[in-house]
């Protein structure tokens, strides 16, 4: 469409310029011989101020042109830099995208890594509770904590249990070579605590067990559980119950509780 506009203006203006000529040459025709009678420099004034309009014409037409063609690199840059500008952000979209689909990927596998790590742990049960008095230790209560405690997921080596009492620095450790995920694997284990089966303060008190093994990738891990002990008061009399919580392991930052 512009080359019309160019090619029709340039038709408009050859016809101007011929038309003009053809003018000149009516107008001069019957001085033909004055004109050869004239010296070079009125030849000079007469070539000037004849073809000096028409000189000015496409002198015009060539500004206005010169003109048109920067509008249109003008306007060619500027489409330029909207592709440009489009493409950079597309290739920012597709880079955010990407960034995305990356930190997926990453939680993913960091994920999968936790979930291998946990099934590489065993799980502990304990049932079969108790907690019984045990002759004074100078003059220290003292009581026998026994229960059964089994495994219900990998196997681990190397087992040692510690439980210790808010009520003493005193430490009491269990040790077994293994624990395999079986289903009739129960192993017995008693512990001796000391000043904690008396309620001094409250009708209940805890207990922490950690428990220090190696996993099944051959790793040294540990487990930390509480055991609250508390008293129940009904219309048959009192009873004693143990409730276990599981607080923060080696592997993972919380257990849920069992």
């Amino acid at each position: 469409m512009e080359n019309n506009k160019l090619s029709s203006k340039f038709q408009t203006l050859t016809v101007v310029s011929g038309t003009y000529l053809v003018f000149i040459i009516i107008l001069f025709i019957g001085d033909v011989a004055e004109i050869k009678e004239m010296k070079p420099n009125e030849w000079g004034d007469f070539l000037a101020g004849t073809f000096a309009p028409l000189a000015f014409l496409w002198l015009v037409f060539g500004y206005r042109q010169q003109g048109e063609e920067l509008k249109q690199n003008t306007k060619a840059i500027k489409l330029q830099a909207d592709e440009l500008k489009n493409s950079v952000e597309q290739q920012k979209a597709l880079v955010d995208a990407t960034k995305v689909e990356l930190d997926l990927i990453q939680l993913r596998d960091k994920r999968i890594e936790e979930l291998e790590k946990i099934r590489a742990q065993p799980f502990f049960h304990f049932f079969n509770v108790s907690m019984s008095p045990l002759n004074n230790l100078d003059n220290k209560a003292m009581s026998l904590l026994k229960c059964e405690i089994k495994n219900s997921r990998s196997t681990c080596r190397e087992i040692n249990i510690s439980v210790k009492s808010r009520y003493s620095s005193l430490i009491s450790i269990h040790s077994m070579d293994l624990l395999e995920q079986a289903s009739h694997n129960n192993q017995d284990i008693e512990f001796i605590v000391i000043n904690g089966f008396e309620f001094e303060d409250e009708d209940k008190f805890d207990l922490d067990f950690e428990i220090k093994y190696c996993d099944e990738n051959d790793k040294y891990q540990f487990q930390n559980i509480q055991l609250i002990v508390s008293k129940k008061y009904s219309e048959t009399g009192e009873e004693i119950h143990f409730e276990f919580f599981r607080k923060e392991s080696s592997f993972i930052s919380k257990l849920k509780n069992d």
